[in-house]
């Protein structure tokens, strides 16, 4: 019996994060964050889905809360899974203008992993530093 509760456990805490992919994917943001935050309470390490979470309030242009997700998704990942959401971190601080934060965000997500965009972004904001 316990099996089986897992199991219907697991199939709802797929289906809930499919779905958020999916409005994600629509824009339908807050059907998103609201798909997200139901598979969030199923999950036993919901790291990931509070890094979408996170991504979702900040394409809704709701910053504070994008930030409280996004840093609460720290708080469930290994450091070598960080990158993704260090670098969300600093596309959030940068919408906040908070440059120095940005640049902390970016310096970090690239210890963990070297990516393109990431350096291109930290680049552009050394450069106008004074």
């Amino acid at each position: 019996a316990l099996s089986t509760v897992m199991s219907g456990n697991a199939k709802a805490l797929k289906a809930r994060h499919d779905a958020g992919r999916k409005y994600m994917k629509a824009g339908n943001l807050a059907a998103a964050a609201t798909s997200f935050t139901s598979a969030i309470r199923l999950s036993k390490s919901p790291g990931g889905l509070y890094g979408e979470l996170g991504w979702a309030r900040f394409t809704q242009g709701d910053l504070a809360a994008a930030e409280t997700a996004t840093r609460q998704a720290l708080t469930h990942l290994a450091p070598a899974d960080q990158g993704a959401v260090l670098y969300n971190l600093g596309r959030i601080a940068e919408a906040q203008k908070k440059q120095e934060d940005a640049i902390g965000h970016y310096r970090a997500s690239l210890k963990v992993r070297r990516n393109k965009t990431v350096e291109k972004r930290l680049k552009t904001l050394e450069a106008m530093k004074p």
